[in-house]
């Protein structure tokens, strides 16, 4: 049955692929969206949860910006990423993405800096239904990925700093 897709346009959930990709602007950021099927179908429910999700998508990372601030502050992964940035990256290289001058603390400033690179939604896995994958900006270090996972509703199911 072909489905009409957000972002993705038509779908045939009885002869998937194993994934399809998009792009998108969120807050004036393009962004990768990626779709990725374990099996060959997807029923109606799944499909209807996916068209759901994609129909949401800026009110999730507005809602992860908020958890992974939480995450901050409460010496999470989030911590950790951005504690990496601030004692491992040279000055000069930090000074691509902060202000020296700014008075706030360096870690405050590169907190502000995590950037949405890409979505990936999993339907039919038994791992978490969506991955944002956040970043950085620094050329030399793009593969430090700061990674929110929701179930299908959108809520937390964790944050982790992967590379």
């Amino acid at each position: 049955m072909n489905y009409q897709l957000p972002y993705f346009g038509q779908i045939n959930t009885a002869e998937l692929e194993d994934y399809y990709q998009s792009e998108v602007e969120l807050d004036g950021q393009d962004v990768s969206i990626y779709l990725s099927f374990e099996g060959d179908t997807v029923d109606e429910r799944t499909t209807e949860k996916i068209i759901f999700f994609l129909n949401n998508l800026i009110v999730y990372a507005a809602q992860n910006s908020t958890l992974i601030k939480s995450d901050f502050e409460n010496a999470g992964d989030a911590a950790e990423y951005i504690q990496y940035f601030s004692k491992q990256i040279s000055k000069k290289l930090l000074g691509e993405v902060i202000d020296p001058n700014d008075g706030r603390p360096i870690e405050l400033q590169l907190l502000e800096k995590v950037e949405l690179m890409e979505i990936c939604l999993f339907p039919d896995s038994e791992d978490p239904f969506a991955q944002f994958d956040y970043y950085i900006k620094l050329t030399e270090l793009h593969s430090q990925l700061l990674v929110v996972r929701l179930n299908e509703l959108g809520e937390l199911v964790h944050i982790a700093w992967e590379s």
